[in-house]
Formats: structure tokens, sequence, C-alpha cells
């Protein structure tokens, strides 16, 4: 009975300096390009001529985008016991997300939208933001004016892929409106996109 209880000590020992040894011995570079910042947004609206029943949809990605490098030593050593490439991954340029994170999304028009929303006028009350996955699926829908960036962990990161749509259209119709959207960086920088001229028949 003492023989297996020692043969089991020594085994966990041994298997938890397996664990500690992966998870340290990575050999990562000791600085990494961990950061990512961006200089313009890549955009694609559903079309320039709308019905009076469409909803204009603006999707918007991340584009123009440089890394950035966290000054940071990786502590790994080695015992020698595993493999480490099969045991742990290093962080991968931009894994940490945006360097100045976005601090708030604004958007205008160049035309009125209605009495109430005149051109220049903030239309966050008209916009939903749209989390997007992959193949352009909806995750997530919250009305531009409702939308925490500090709690959307999900537009801190390199892939976002999100959409802008209109609840309502202008009153007038066979106005053309250029839409401009701010992205203001928590450093102050802001990024602007402009849509070409929209128009509801």
């Amino acid at each position: 009975m003492k023989k297996t209880t020692k043969i089991l000590s020594v085994l966990s020992i041994y298997f938890l300096l397996l664990i500690i040894d992966g998870c340290t011995n990575c050999n990562c570079p000791d600085n990494v390009l961990a950061f990512f910042d961006f200089k313009k947004m890549e955009q694609e609206v559903n079309g320039t001529s709308l019905s009076e029943i469409d909803q204009l949809e603006i999707n918007l990605s991340f584009d123009s985008i440089a890394y950035l490098a966290l000054f940071e030593k990786n502590p790994c050593w080695n015992l020698g016991l595993i493999n480490s490439a099969t045991a742990c991954s290093c962080i991968g340029p931009g894994e940490n997300g945006l360097k100045f994170p976005l601090s708030q999304i604004k958007i205008t028009s160049d035309q009125a939208i209605n009495i109430s929303l005149p051109a220049g006028a903030s239309l966050d009350s008209i916009f939903y933001i749209i989390e997007l996955d992959y193949e352009n699926n909806e995750r997530s829908k919250t009305l531009l004016n409702d939308f925490v960036i500090a709690n959307s962990t999900w537009l801190n990161w390199e892939g976002a892929r999100f959409q802008l749509k209109t609840i309502s259209r202008p009153e007038d119709l066979g106005v053309p409106h250029i839409f401009k959207i701010d992205f203001i960086k928590s450093n102050g920088e802001i990024v602007s996109s402009e849509t070409p001229p929209i128009t509801w028949n």
C-alpha cells in the first residue's frame, strides 16, 4: 500500500512538472507585436439606390492594420520533459487587441433625415450596430445610442466585423445622402469613413 502511494506521488509530481514545463517553455520571441492599430475602415453598402422600404446596411471591418510592440520578455525556461510546440502557444501579432481601443462611434449625414435630425446631427438613434461572424451572420444587435463600447470586447479584435443598419429611411425621397462614420480612439485620433451617395426612391 505504501509502495503504491509512493508511486502515485512520484507520478503526480512528474505530471505536474510536465504541465509547468509545457506552459513555460514556449520558445516565444522576446518582443511580440501584440497590439494592433488601424488607419482605415473597409466598408461595403447593400446598395446606393434603395426603395422606400429598404434599410441601409453598412458592413465594416478594420483596414490598413499595423502591429505595435509589447516590450515584454517571455519568462520561458526548460526542463526538457516535453516538446513545447505541442504544449502551448505564443502570443501572435495583434492578439492583445487594439492599442488604442475605440471610445465612440458617431454617424452623421450631409442631408437632413427629418425635422428632428438636420444635416450634421448625430444619427446614433436611428442606427443599429450589429456584430457579424465571418459569414456575415448576425451575432448581436444594439441601438447605437445604447451601445457601450467598453463592454463590447468583440470590437477590440483585429478580425471584428460589424454592420450599421438604419431603423428608418429619410423623410424626403430622392435626396442623395452621404453618411460619415467617425471612429474615435482612446488617444483622441479619429478615423472617418464616408459612404457613396445613398438615395431612397
